[in-house]
């Protein structure tokens, strides 16, 4: 599902980060650099992504970028409590991804590089 939704967005233009396990999702939030968008799962390897998106919205930089969680865990409630902008449910929301970027990033008119 990874490489879908890198290549589902690459098609539209955008620059696309990936981090394949929660320890490198973890130092991108934590690092300096800029990203419009991230796209969190719930279940990663090393990581809890909602603890992933708790310590995002703990850090001053991260707290207005939008954050989609994006996974197959029933767990919406909780995501959209701990900050995420947007939730999709594996594997069908994959058919609303790319609505949903486009929305968040007209929200808050950004464009560029989603991690």
């Amino acid at each position: 599902m990874l490489q879908t939704v890198e290549q589902l967005l690459q098609h539209e233009g955008w620059q696309v980060v990936v981090c394949r396990d929660g320890a490198d999702g973890l130092k991108q939030i934590e690092s300096g650099q800029h990203y419009d968008l991230i796209i969190l799962d719930r279940n990663l390897p090393n990581e809890d992504g909602l603890e992933l998106l708790r310590r995002a919205r703990s850090l001053d930089h991260r707290r207005s970028t939008p954050i989609i969680v994006f996974t197959a865990s029933d767990s919406e409630r909780e995501a959209l409590a701990a900050g995420a902008d947007a939730f999709l449910r594996k594997p069908g929301g994959i058919n609303e991804l790319n609505f949903a970027v486009k929305l968040l990033l007209m929200k808050y008119n950004l464009a560029g590089e989603l991690s």
